[in-house]
């Protein structure tokens, strides 16, 4: 094997590594942030909620939402480098509709 071909396989590995590394922040992002808009669908639901305890989780869901999208983002950015469009495109539908999901069930 030629040194091109090893640093072209090293690099091609150190991206799969990258990819996956965001991959595991992503479902750990995203996990988090549904806890979190769940919180709030469950302090609505009582029956005298404490507005203080609202204010404070809105801001945490707030900067779940744009922990969220920077891993996203890295997410996409690491697929476009990879050359994998395809999968780029997927990742950035999904930061839309986070996006608006979060929108839609705190502005209720």
């Amino acid at each position: 094997m030629s040194d091109t071909e090893t640093t072209e396989n090293e690099a091609q590995e150190t991206v799969v590594i990258v990819i996956s590394d965001f991959k595991k922040q992503k479902r750990n992002a995203k996990s988090l942030l549904t806890r979190l808009l769940t919180q709030l669908s469950c302090l609505l639901s009582e029956e005298n909620p404490n507005r203080e305890n609202i204010c404070h989780l809105l801001v945490k869901i707030d900067e779940q939402k744009d922990i969220c999208l920077e891993v996203l983002d890295k997410l996409e950015e690491a697929y476009q480098k990879s050359g994998d469009k395809q999968n780029a495109l997927r990742i950035g539908d999904e930061s839309d509709k986070i996006a608006e999901q979060v929108d839609v069930e705190t502005h209720a």
